[in-house]
């Protein structure tokens, strides 16, 4: 919800007072009760009431309806969750924002510049902290959902032991342990490295950075590596033909992280993972509200509040143009034209008139659906729909989840966009074939 400089003041205008038509008369010159005193004189000329609510009505009726709206639907749904916001809870708030401000002039000043009274002010902190109350429930993580992702997640959870390794390799046992008497007598290991070392690393002074077991592939070297003492050098060793002299600059024990260490990051993980920006919440808001505007100026609005309930479709992230919109059955059950869908994921079809069947295959597998059955045919198992598949006009309509999957698809629902979000078997091959560019993963 956006605040405008008149918004509260255009409000009780457009509440309090009569609308007046747009074909109305010249604002100057617009008839005033007699007594009827001015709000503003310009060189002498009046600028009467009447004229501000014409200005308030044609320029910024429609702002002042969506925010009266938004304003009107937080309320709404924070009295049906059994949330509240207390005069204390907005007091702490108008004071954080006073200190953050520099003090009680600046603050004056802010209101003063956004033309809001302290009351107008006060009433627009109570919006925001019910709308950040809301989120915080709509968008809870659980103490059982942390710990499922902790479970099924234990590598991020698990930090193996690691050397920071550097090594020498001379092709003679007799250079190793010249190598390794330099060090001892107090040489630089990477400055002699550098000088005598034969190995990949020699210019990086025998640098081969921090190194787990798995990264070793020389059993030998793995095992004296993890278990040199932080900056120990060992023996020279023999690997094949070669000779290795390791030093172990630094060294990590393994850890893992409990669940209770983890929990908080998890839960803001996975918190930040579902939530979606607030002006996208206050959209969903309004799309399961019934809205009807009687204002005659602004009427239209009612038919674009209703076609925020219209669902999206989206294809590998572009929206798919449909014959008509899917349709939401009262069982709450979604239903799209098969056709139109099934074709934007590249799937072959055949339809089956005797038996009203209609049979899909990718590359990846096949289904079969049948005009009044809720079970497709998924391989050589059925799977409940959740809804029958019908014939609406002539063509067939079918709820897509089962289907799609069924095909290698991947459906997902986002109920705040009111969109079906589809990601076709191609699109996720491409994914995983293309690699990550440098320095993407931070």
């Amino acid at each position: 919800m956006t605040t405008r400089s008149v918004w509260f003041l255009a409000a009780v205008v457009v509440l309090l007072s009569p609308v007046t038509p747009a074909s109305a008369q010249n604002p100057a010159a617009s008839p005033q009760p007699a007594s009827a005193p001015p709000l503003v004189v310009i060189n002498g000329q009046q600028i009467l009431q009447t004229t501000l609510e014409r200005y308030v009505n044609e320029k910024w009726g429609r702002q002042i309806l969506d925010d009266i709206v938004d304003a009107y639907l937080v309320r709404q749904e924070a009295k049906a969750q059994g949330i509240e916001c207390s005069e204390q809870e907005i007091d702490a708030r108008v004071k954080a924002i006073k200190a953050q401000l520099g003090g009680v002039e600046a603050f004056n000043q802010m209101l003063r510049d956004r033309g809001l009274t302290h009351w107008m002010y006060r009433s627009e902190v109570k919006t925001n902290i019910l709308v950040e109350k809301l989120m915080e429930r709509e968008f809870a993580v659980s103490e059982q959902e942390a710990r499922a992702y902790y479970e099924a997640h234990p590598e991020q959870f698990n930090a193996p032991p690691r050397v920071h390794l550097f090594d020498i390799v001379t092709d003679s046992a007799q250079a190793a342990y010249a190598a390794r008497q330099r060090v001892a007598e107090g040489e630089d290991f990477s400055a002699v490295a550098r000088e005598v070392s034969l190995g990949p690393a020699a210019k990086e002074g025998g640098d081969h950075g921090w190194l787990t077991r798995e990264a070793i592939e020389d059993p030998l070297v793995r095992e004296v590596a993890f278990t040199l003492k932080q900056g120990q050098v060992s023996n020279p060793i023999k690997v094949g033909e070669m000779y290795h002299v390791l030093y172990a600059a630094e060294v990590e024990a393994g850890k893992k992280e409990s669940f209770a260490q983890a929990r908080d990051e998890i839960i803001q993980k996975l918190r930040a993972e579902r939530a979606v920006p607030r002006e996208i919440y206050l959209l969903s808001l309004r799309r399961k509200a019934d809205i009807k505007v009687a204002w005659e100026p602004y009427s239209y609005m009612t038919e674009e509040y209703a076609k925020l309930r219209t669902v999206r479709v989206v294809v590998d992230d572009k929206q798919l143009k449909l014959p008509a919109p899917p349709v939401i059955l009262p069982s709450g059950r979604m239903l799209v034209p098969a056709k139109a869908v099934l074709e934007q994921i590249g799937a072959a079809m055949n339809w089956q008139a005797a038996t009203r069947t209609l049979r899909a295959q990718s590359m990846v597998g096949k289904v079969e659906v049948t005009v009044g059955s809720s079970r497709a045919k998924v391989g050589e198992t059925f799977k409940e729909m959740g809804a029958a598949a019908q014939l609406r006009d002539g063509s067939l309509w079918i709820p897509p989840r089962v289907v799609l999957e069924a095909l290698g698809a991947k459906v997902h629902w986002d109920k705040y966009r009111n969109t079906l979000v589809i990601k076709t078997p191609a699109a996720m091959m491409h994914e995983q074939a293309v690699p990550e560019a440098p320095g993407a993963g931070g």
